[in-house]
């Protein structure tokens, strides 16, 4: 990534510009499918569960995860039902077709990850591994991540 001003920044600011390059990249430009293969994934891992605690999963707001829901029943690949215990909740599961796209998925988003870290060597992946740990970790201490 090429510097995009000529005054030199401190460490800490090349830092989160790098950072925040790099997050956004792997989060944004290897997921082309609009937030779906995060929720069929999200579905594959669970097994059948209720709309509001797939929400709490994904760390999505309710409303966001509604309309994405509304469109993959349309598309076939989850199943909507009333929730035995209480009729006011939804439980929400992947149909056959769901859980061979949500595979499908999981191997591109695999060849993916191996793409994004394929420069790092073994030992390159497990220092960046423990200085991210350490970061967030501390992050966790002065609360700058919400409190999760």
């Amino acid at each position: 990534m090429a510097s995009q001003s000529k005054k030199p920044k401190n460490k800490d600011a090349q830092l989160v510009d790098l950072f925040h390059h790099c997050a956004h990249v792997a989060v944004h430009r290897g997921n082309r499918s609009g937030g779906r293969s995060g929720t069929l994934s999200a579905l594959l891992k669970t097994g059948p569960v209720s709309q509001r605690e797939l929400a709490e999963v994904m760390n999505v707001r309710a409303a966001t995860l509604s309309e994405q829901i509304a469109r993959l029943d349309r598309a076939g690949l989850v199943e909507r039902t009333p929730s035995e215990k209480d009729r006011r909740s939804v439980i929400v599961s992947l149909s056959e077709e769901g859980k061979k796209e949500a595979r499908r998925c999981s191997r591109e988003r695999t060849k993916y990850n191996e793409q994004l870290f394929s420069v790092l060597s073994d030992d390159d992946k497990a220092e960046l591994i423990s200085l991210l740990e350490k970061l967030s970790d501390h992050w966790s201490e002065i609360n700058l991540d919400g409190g999760k």
